[in-house]
């Protein structure tokens, strides 16, 4: 697993919670965490499942990946996101499954659309695919990665979680790529760009989100960017906001469940 000094760790009130949740308070194993086995294949103790459920849990959190987004599966896109998106979604479900592929060869994705259109979702389900089949992943936003890289001009441990979340986490997305660095000027380019630059020669999957199209990244973040994007992002486009459909079934659930 990736290891952060400093910037992005499990703070111990997030660990605290989620043993507390999935471990502490199971019913299988009344907090032991092991369960007894005696059948024809096994006797003894093993791990109960909140094991399991914890670590996939504490995985999701460690890779910053929004509360909002963690218990939400493929299961949860909606069909009519899906029909209004058949050509979007045909991309990024095959990515989906063919992430060691993706992993091979270093192809990410852009993921575009209007706010609410489920790019983000789409982008941490791939994120929490990655992880179950046992790759390193990570979520951040373009101004957090930002502030992150003006922290590691003077900080050596945010230097080295940047250089660690850059070049070795397997799956990186970046969301609100269009949303650059509010005073935007050419040191906050080249800064961004050696980034990225870093990422591509890693050869390793980088997901982006963006409200504005793809041809939009060469006015904000310039021609050098753009380039790289162009060469290893498959471009995926989304219509629609969603937002209001999930905010409907959560009241249904909330007051009928």
């Amino acid at each position: 697993m990736i290891t952060f000094n400093k910037l992005f760790k499990v703070s111990g009130a997030d660990f605290t919670a989620l043993k507390y949740k999935y471990c502490d308070t199971c019913t299988k194993c009344g907090g032991t965490r092991l369960i007894s086995v005696d059948d024809d294949n096994y006797k003894g103790d093993k791990n109960c499942t909140c094991v399991l459920e914890f670590q996939t849990a504490f995985r999701a959190v460690s890779s910053n990946i929004p509360p909002i987004y963690r218990r939400l599966t493929v299961d949860n896109i909606n069909e009519e996101f899906s029909k209004n998106n058949a050509e979007g979604m045909a991309k990024a479900l095959k990515y989906y499954t063919r992430l060691s592929k993706a992993h091979l060869t270093g192809v990410g994705m852009f993921l575009n659309g209007d706010n609410g259109s489920g790019k983000s979702f789409i982008a941490a389900l791939i994120l929490k695919k990655a992880l179950s089949e046992g790759y390193s992943a990570y979520f951040t936003q373009l101004g957090d990665l930002t502030a992150a890289a003006f922290d590691a001009l003077r900080d050596e441990d945010a230097r080295e979680d940047l250089e660690t979340l850059i070049t070795q986490v397997d799956f990186l997305v970046v969301d609100e790529f269009d949303k650059i660095y509010q005073d935007k000027n050419d040191f906050v380019i080249n800064l961004l760009e050696g980034l990225f630059k870093k990422r591509y020669y890693s050869n390793k999957p980088l997901i982006v989100t963006s409200n504005t199209p793809f041809d939009a990244i060469v006015e904000t973040h310039g021609n050098g960017i753009a380039s790289m994007c162009t060469e290893k992002l498959i471009k995926v486009s989304f219509v629609g906001n969603y937002r209001a459909y999930q905010g409907e079934k959560l009241e249904d659930e909330f007051f009928n469940g």
